[in-house]
């Protein structure tokens, strides 16, 4: 920025960084409301927090080609940091069987944000 030289130049510059604050704040609040950097957040998670159902949000994915069949994202998901797949053991009986688990990272749910809001799909 010009460091303003007069009165009238000061406060145009502060009406202009107000302009411009209001502007990012929603992203600010999307990004407190939604992010947490410390851990991953389950499907159910950030389908509530984005105000959707678990398995619609699953079936919005799964249309826009970003989860598989199973509900695992392609690999070129996982690789741009939006997901995470761990392996979780089920004790069905006798035995331990190791079922996949998708995970959202903080950078994924709000790319999934932005994803939906630009959807033309208003059913999710």
């Amino acid at each position: 920025y010009k460091i303003p030289r007069t009165y009238p130049e000061a406060l145009r510059l502060a009406a202009d960084l107000a302009e411009q604050n209001q502007k990012l704040l929603p992203k600010a609040e999307q990004f407190d409301k939604f992010i947490s950097g410390e851990n991953y957040q389950t499907m159910n998670l950030v389908a509530k927090s984005l105000g959707t159902g678990r398995n619609r949000l699953f079936k919005f994915l799964r249309d826009h080609k970003v989860l598989l069949a199973n509900n695992a994202p392609y690999q070129r998901f996982i690789d741009a940091g939006y997901f995470v797949v761990k392996e979780k053991p089920i004790q069905m009986g006798d035995q331990v069987i190791n079922k996949i688990q998708t995970y959202v990272t903080a950078k994924g749910v709000g790319w999934i944000a932005k994803l939906l809001e630009d959807s033309d799909d208003q059913n999710v």
